[in-house]
């Protein structure tokens, strides 16, 4: 990634893998963010966070959707903000710009449409890309899967749910199942993990992977 990251107009390329490693948000909720009203910083906590949403304003080319049709909160892990991601998402409001990936256009109003295309043809050419059953990379699905499993295997999946986008059974404070009908008559916020408690979860996902550090981008202002 080192050719994406120290160029102005390709370094966004880098951040569209980077964020999916990180966060296991799906392409499209990934490149549909608007970097005014989705990414936020919680004024009682001072915690970044992603808020992934259909009904806070996109760009004017395209149409936001989440797939589960439920908004989430996912905090932004440290590692993105050393890597500069603030930086970037700032120069994209310098620009005036709604969307994450602004130089792809959108395809037929969704906004990942060209990004994961592009991103699928570069994995293929540098020679990543597995068709293997059960372990297929063939695109940005597979840091999604890359996340689950491994939240799964480290003990933390429970708490990783929500913020994944699946829903989850919801257990008292003995681990005992709430039955269905009681759950109509619990008010559904107090059922929200803390967004500090989602913010000790996400710190939990670490790789062993030396990043280069990406430069900040130089965007054309939006006429």
């Amino acid at each position: 990634m080192i050719g994406h990251c120290t160029s102005s107009q390709l370094v966004y390329k880098f951040w569209l893998p980077v964020i999916g490693l990180y966060t296991g948000m799906r392409v499209g909720e990934i490149c549909q963010l608007n970097p005014y009203c989705d990414i936020l910083k919680d004024k009682e906590t001072g915690i970044w966070y992603f808020f992934i949403s259909s009904d806070t304003e996109g760009a004017s080319d395209i149409v936001k959707s989440v797939k589960s049709g439920e908004s989430r909160v996912v905090p932004i892990h440290s590692r993105l903000i050393e890597l500069g991601l603030l930086d970037y998402t700032d120069a994209l409001k310098e620009s005036g710009y709604k969307r994450m990936f602004p130089l792809d256009k959108p395809r037929e109003k969704k906004a990942g449409g060209n990004t994961s295309r592009t991103f699928r043809r570069f994995i293929e050419n540098i020679g990543l890309r597995d068709n293997t059953t059960d372990k297929r990379i063939s695109g940005m699905h597979a840091f999604r899967k890359t996340i689950i499993t491994k939240s799964n295997k480290e003990g933390y999946i429970n708490n990783m749910l929500s913020m994944i986008g699946h829903e989850t059974e919801v257990r008292d404070g003995s681990g005992n199942l709430i039955p269905t009908v009681t759950l109509r008559y619990i008010d559904k916020d107090s059922l929200e993990l803390p967004l500090s408690v989602k913010k000790e979860t996400i710190e939990k996902v670490k790789f062993d992977i030396e990043f280069y550090k990406p430069v900040k981008p130089v965007f054309t202002p939006e006429s």
